[in-house]
């Protein structure tokens, strides 16, 4: 009797799926779904998906899952495109129609991007002459942020660059 109890189960879970799964297909619109992937068949978590319907000019976003899945239900019939960007990947577009009542499987494959990031310098560092005829002042601001043990002026004369102390014998 257990058996035959469990297998009913199993059953009635069975035909509820189905059953759901109807409900999920609309009279009146579409779905959208895929994977996107890498060239080594490897998923992409994380790609933004931006779906464009054509003849409307309306849009829709979502990202894909730890999977690399994406999916976008309730879509009105027509033509759309898909565009996917990932940071590291080339961006992909696809055009697609979408049927009342049907699931449109549009799986990605993304190529890795070409695009170099080049860093360029133009300007040198800033030398500091050692020419005697360089004059070097402080702000005010310079000298309340300099040490001055015991407020001594001197001591933050001698933190000007090429400036040396000698003691002189009489």
């Amino acid at each position: 009797m257990k058996r035959a109890h469990t297998i009913a189960l199993r059953l009635w879970a069975l035909a509820m799926v189905f059953v759901s799964c109807a409900a999920a297909q609309s009279l009146i619109t579409g779905r959208i779904a895929g994977t996107v992937t890498d060239p080594t068949s490897l998923v992409v978590p994380n790609a933004a998906i931006i779906l464009l319907n054509l003849d409307t000019g309306e849009t829709q976003s979502s990202t894909t899952n730890g999977d690399g899945i994406y999916s976008f239900a309730q879509v009105k019939p027509g033509r759309y495109q898909i565009t996917v960007t990932k940071s590291s990947f080339a961006k992909m577009v696809r055009t697609i129609s979408v049927e009342v009542g049907q699931t449109t499987l549009v799986d990605l494959t993304l190529q890795i991007s070409t695009a170099a990031e080049t860093i360029e310098v133009n300007a040198g560092a800033t030398l500091i002459s050692t020419d005697p005829g360089v004059v070097t002042s402080f702000t005010p601001v310079e000298v309340a942020l300099l040490p001055a043990p015991g407020g001594d002026m001197t001591s933050i004369a001698f933190t000007a660059p090429g400036l040396s102390s000698r003691r002189v014998r009489a």
